[in-house]
Parts: structure tokens; C-alpha cells; sequence
């Protein structure tokens, strides 16, 4: 049995392919598209796991780290009790498209990347210590993966 869920304005909507469609508020909208965006995604050229990224945050933040290594999983508390969630992503995409933009970068290592409402710029504090180490991007999770963010723009 399938159940339809009311959509209003505001929320954000996963498609079949898990992708995030926003969906926008009318009038006068006083946060970026960034912080609407909840769901991310972190793709690096490098072999990486849960703990290599656990280990840099860590090191370069005072936040509070769980990781579960036999899942490969990470969460970060951000400092306004928020948390950052990283789970891994298999590297074969069903979509064409998708498929294609991964291997003509020559990912090795995908992390679905879910974050509060509103916790972007601290996120993204974070991420910029990941790809220094670690190589890589963090992009929306959206059909066409923009806004991309990598070493150099985050």
C-alpha cells in the first residue's frame, strides 16, 4: 500500500533516484539555497572510510565524533547541538548521467552527507578540513549535483 504525503511549500522532496528537488518559499526568503539543501553528498578520487574522516575532524575541531566502523558511518555534533551525518554511497551509479560524472572524475569514495536546516556555513568549516586531506567534493544532492564545492571555492 502506498501512502502520499501533503507536500508544502517549503519542505525538500527526495525522487526515486534520491535526489532532492527543492522546493522553494514564496516571498521573501531570507536563507541561501545552501542552507535549504540538507542532503549532500562527498565524492573524493581516494579511498576513504568513516574513521580516516572521524580522525581529521577530530584532530583539526573540538566536536563531538560517533563513529560505528563496522558501518562505516559517521556522525558529527555540531557546536548548536546539530549533527552532521556521513554514510557511504555505493560508486556504481544506475543513472547514466551519474554514472558518467563519477568516473570522469575518478571517484573511488562516495558519502551521502545529511545536515540540519540551517548548519551549512559550519559544514562547510568542516569539509574544507576533509578535501585539504582528503581530496575530493562536496556537492547537492540534486539531479544536476550543483552547487559543487571543492578545495578551492569552499
Amino acid at each position: 500500500m502506498v501512502f502520499k504525503k501533503k507536500i508544502k511549500s517549503n519542505d525538500v522532496v527526495k525522487s526515486s533516484k534520491n535526489k532532492a528537488n527543492i522546493i522553494g518559499k514564496t516571498g521573501n526568503n531570507e536563507k541561501s539555497k545552501e542552507d535549504i539543501i540538507t542532503n549532500w553528498i562527498y565524492m573524493t578520487p581516494q579511498t576513504v572510510d568513516a574513521k580516516m574522516i572521524a580522525d581529521i575532524i577530530k584532530t583539526r575541531t573540538s566536536l563531538e565524533v560517533d563513529i560505528w566502523e563496522e558501518l562505516d558511518i559517521l556522525e558529527v555534533e555540531l557546536s548548536d547541538k546539530s549533527m552532521v551525518d556521513f554514510e557511504p554511497m555505493e560508486t556504481n551509479m544506475k543513472d547514466p548521467s551519474d554514472a558518467a560524472f563519477v568516473k570522469n572524475r575518478n571517484i573511488k569514495t562516495i558519502f551521502a552527507v545529511t545536515i540540519s536546516n540551517g548548519a551549512f556555513e559550519e559544514m562547510k568549516s568542516i569539509m574544507k578540513f576533509v578535501i585539504g586531506e582528503l581530496e575530493g567534493f562536496i556537492c547537492a544532492d540534486s539531479v544536476d549535483f550543483n552547487p559543487i564545492y571543492d578545495a578551492s571555492s569552499i
